[in-house]
């Protein structure tokens, strides 16, 4: 049963104000030295933006937003479901969240973590965008843990730091060996 998400304003009797955030969470939540955090911030528009900031202690490698919406309880479920997984959170007035919601969340979240940026996604060949979706479908059905990946990740860019990113891609996804 998913847990309901309520405003802001439902819970404290305030809206949210411009600028102000709501944590999600962090993946993995084990990891406090290399997360990334998946977190709701409203915006001056009155729309409120999930985004993902990957860390490696307090160096930020990567922001990537993930989705806009207009409701707050929807923005904070989907949160909430890429943090700790599809079905766990949904908004009290629309519903569940889509998978694909959280598919393209957990996307930014990997991607945030392993410090890609847009401009680098746009320049990796396909395959290696195609090799990083494929891990992102086997963290969300439970073949490959979170922990596991970035540490390999780590271990391939200090490994060969002057590979190109796309090298440093296929090398990742072959040490993370899928059945």
């Amino acid at each position: 049963m998913a847990q309901v998400v309520r405003t802001t304003k439902e819970i404290m009797g305030v809206d949210m104000a411009t600028g102000s955030e709501w944590d999600a969470g962090y993946i993995p939540a084990a990891f406090c030295y290399r997360a990334v955090r998946i977190t709701v911030r409203k915006d001056a528009a009155d729309r409120f933006t999930v985004y993902a900031l990957g860390r490696k202690g307090t160096e930020v490698l990567a922001v990537r937003d993930i989705a806009s919406l207009e409701c707050e309880s929807c923005a904070k479920a989907l949160g909430l479901c890429i943090v700790f997984g599809c079905g766990y959170a949904a908004c009290g007035r629309h519903g569940g969240v889509a998978e694909r919601d959280v598919y393209d969340g957990a996307l930014a979240a990997l991607l945030a973590v392993m410090g890609i940026d847009d401009a680098d996604w746009a320049a990796l060949e396909d395959g290696a965008r195609h090799r990083i979706m494929w891990v992102v479908r086997g963290l969300l059905d439970g073949q490959k843990e979170w922990g596991q990946v970035i540490r390999k990740w780590d271990a391939e860019r200090a490994e060969r730091p002057n590979a190109s990113l796309s090298v440093a891609v296929r090398s990742w996804f072959a040490s993370l060996s899928f059945p």
